[in-house]
């Protein structure tokens, strides 16, 4: 029984030991690059998870689409996304700063959809004026 008893703090010891750490990838990523990625990554992540039939259409695999639009093998963008969740502080920047991103995106894409509606509406307007214009006036 004492022979067990010795064994728990070895176990414990052992157990309580940090993750290994993540070896920095041949080719690092800028963070730049990175939040440029991870944007794409999640904007794709979201038109997948509204309608993964129409995105399949066009493209089969996201992963390996982004990779291909930066310039990036698929195990390098693999590699400095494992080396950056290890790296709490830079990790926590960068998603911060894909969230401000998205965050323009998205507003950019809004006001755009509001031109586009004014567009509509003037030109509905412009053809009612023209039928009224060729309707014979009694």
């Amino acid at each position: 029984m004492t022979r067990y008893l010795m064994h728990i703090p070895l176990f414990i010891l052992l157990s309580c030991q940090s993750a290994d750490k993540v070896e920095k990838p041949d080719r690092l990523l800028s963070e730049d690059k990175m939040v440029n990625i991870l944007s794409d990554l999640m904007i794709l992540k979201s038109a997948r998870d509204v309608n993964s039939d129409r995105l399949s259409n066009f493209i089969d695999d996201p992963f390996h689409h982004i990779a291909q639009k930066h310039n990036v093998d698929s195990l390098t963008l693999e590699k400095n996304i494992e080396y950056y969740n290890f790296q709490f502080n830079k990790n926590l920047s960068i998603y911060k700063r894909v969230e401000d991103n998205i965050a323009k995106k998205k507003a950019k894409l809004d006001s755009i959809e509001k031109v586009m509606d004014s567009l509509k509406k003037h030109d509905k307007k412009k053809i009612k004026e023209s039928k009224n214009k060729l309707a014979p006036t009694q």
